[in-house]
């Protein structure tokens, strides 16, 4: 009984090993796909540029009174024992000038943040601890020429 007790006690911290990894792993996949889901939520965001569906009063706001583009809940799930809803919220802002000749450039950032709903899920982690909530950072470049044609030019993405 006691070889027994002892065998279970020191076979306990090696099973809690490979459950942390697969724990960690579950994490992994989450934060990626928060990550795929900004990135959809930009190209979203980009098409609407390109299709003037974004007003060009929403364009010019500065970053004190950006534009809310996006407030949104998603779901991801892994199965079906495991499903979390992430608030999507997207806000764009720009800096910009005029040419002489009427036409002007504009630098829009648009950032995604990610949050989970389900209050004490900290999947995002920083250099010293977890935090609840992640911001996802896109750049493009629109260019309106003299009165209202606007054309989004090559993205940058940070």
């Amino acid at each position: 009984m006691i070889a027994l007790l002892l065998v279970g006690m020191c076979a306990l911290p090696l099973a809690q090993l490979p459950i942390r990894a697969v724990q960690q792993e579950y994490k992994s996949a989450y934060r990626m796909q928060a990550q795929r889901l900004a990135d959809l939520a930009f190209a979203d965001i980009k098409e609407q540029l390109y299709s003037n569906k974004i007003s060009w009063k929403e364009i010019v706001r500065g970053k004190k009174d950006p534009a809310i583009v996006l407030d949104k809940t998603v779901e991801i799930s892994f199965e079906d024992k495991s499903k979390f809803k992430f608030a999507r919220f997207g806000t764009l802002h720009s800096v910009g000038k005029k040419t002489p000749n009427g036409d002007e450039w504009r630098l829009v950032t648009f950032r995604v943040k990610m949050t989970p709903v389900q209050k004490g899920f900290k999947l995002f982690r920083t250099k010293k601890n977890l935090v609840e909530s992640r911001i996802y950072t896109y750049q493009v470049m629109v260019h309106k020429e003299n009165a209202s044609t606007v054309k989004a030019e090559v993205p940058h993405e940070v």
